[in-house]
């Protein structure tokens, strides 16, 4: 890698943690407004939801709080699309009062995509792990 190519790599990887923490805070925060725009039209999500549209709607509906424990990597496939990788752990906001709400610890994925040079989450995959 050059110079340049390496300070671009090192950029694309800031943007992808940044599009990745926004999408993280909205989804949090239940704002689907906040959301839409870091999705790309055509994402599709482990549930099978897909477009920016309904994705948005469906996670800001979820009423469930989330936390990143430790990033696991970012992987480029190509110049244009990369896999970022975190671990994590999410709770349920409307857990009876005096109750340790149940927290389920998780890998995630999300694919990126650059587009108009943008980072866009195209993909989105989720898999529980036991503790």
């Amino acid at each position: 890698f050059s110079t340049t190519a390496m300070a671009d790599r090192a950029q694309d990887e800031a943007d992808i943690r940044d599009t990745v923490n926004q999408i993280s805070a909205a989804y949090t925060s239940q704002d689907a407004e906040a959301m839409a725009p870091l999705l790309a039209e055509d994402i599709e999500t482990w549930e099978g939801i897909e477009g920016r549209d309904d994705v948005s709607v469906a996670w800001a509906n979820e009423n469930t709080h989330y936390r990143k424990l430790e990033e696991l990597g970012i992987r480029f496939i190509s110049d244009d699309v990369a896999i970022y990788r975190e671990c994590g752990e999410s709770w349920d906001v409307a857990e009876k009062d005096n109750q340790a709400p149940d927290t389920t610890h998780f890998i995630e994925s999300w694919i990126l995509v650059k587009r108009i040079g943008k980072w866009w989450a195209t993909a989105f995959f989720y898999y529980p792990i036991e503790d």
